[in-house]
């Protein structure tokens, strides 16, 4: 028992003393390596908007109202990506939405996985009342469609930036909690576990030295799978007029702005809903290559 549970530990510690294999792994991964250079570039564009931007996001020029891409024909000048209804630069507001779309995601998926992480693992270990109760709980969020249950919070607490987050947090736990349950439950049942109580080891350094070392992949790869989703629900939210107040820049929202004028001034919704393509795939091709890594059920060679 005591060789099976020095095994394990040796096994579930293999990513964390080696931070430079795994990279070197994820970057011989095609598609996992495009999707980390495109969000290098949403990053770099996030951390410099201040210099990357041309003009202020906010900033309205009437007199070039709904100015075509300076590279068409008959494009205005010194707006790459032409102007909206009030004349602001539509590339400036995308660079500025990056980090709206980012950051939203990031702590979403963040805060999720935490509380995600912490539940299933007491629930999972325990069992019990709090099992029961937690599992019931999460078993009623599920009932509610995403979409829907956001737009009802949002409706309820108001648009707002941290709002949007809890929003989005408040059921994305969930899932989390259901995959690390189920972890833990089965890690339970292994030898180096009983291995450990059988030399006194408390609950505590069970679950933190011998089971969490053994699940935390699993809920890493459901992370970056589900940032994707957080930042679609992010958009539609802002598309709807739920998410950030209209003083900061979003994608969803520069969307719903170009409605109404989709076939005259087709680029004031196509450019931000390519960057919200291309940022939901980067991340997605990213969450696809790590969790081909880190399962060793799917690695090849």
């Amino acid at each position: 028992m005591i060789q099976a549970m020095v095994g394990a530990q040796e096994a579930a510690a293999v990513t964390a003393r080696r931070p430079l294999r795994f990279a070197c792994r994820l970057l011989g991964h095609p598609s996992a390596a495009l999707g980390f250079v495109i969000l290098c570039v949403f990053g770099v564009l996030a951390l410099s908007a201040n210099l990357v931007a041309p003009f202020d996001p906010n900033e309205a020029h009437l007199l070039d109202r709904l100015s075509p891409p300076t590279w068409l024909s008959h494009g205005g000048s010194g707006y790459l990506l032409g102007t909206d209804q009030l004349g602001r630069d539509i590339f400036s507001r995308i660079v500025y939405g990056t980090r709206v779309s980012l950051l939203i995601g990031l702590l979403s998926v963040s805060i999720s996985m935490i509380v995600g992480l912490a539940l299933g693992t007491c629930a999972g270990f325990y069992r019990g009342w709090f099992d029961a109760l937690v599992s019931r709980f999460a078993d009623l969020l599920m009932a509610f469609p995403y979409l829907i249950f956001a737009i009802g919070m949002m409706a309820v607490i108001g648009p707002g930036f941290w709002n949007l987050v809890l929003a989005l947090s408040f059921k994305g736990w969930v899932e989390f909690f259901r995959l690390v349950r189920g972890e833990t439950l089965a890690q339970q049942c292994r030898e180096y576990v009983e291995a450990a109580r059988a030399m006194g080891a408390s609950s505590g350094r069970i679950i933190g030295r011998h089971i969490l070392p053994n699940i935390i992949h699993t809920s890493i790869v459901l992370a970056t799978l589900r940032m994707g989703y957080f930042i679609v629900l992010e958009a539609s939210l802002s598309y709807l007029g739920l998410g950030v107040p209209p003083r900061i820049p979003a994608w969803g929202s520069m969307v719903a702005d170009g409605n109404e004028v989709l076939f005259s001034a087709w680029w004031v919704s196509t450019f931000p809903g390519l960057a919200i393509a291309a940022l939901v795939l980067a991340v997605n091709l990213l969450g696809e290559g790590v969790r081909e890594i880190l399962d060793p059920r799917l690695r090849i060679g």
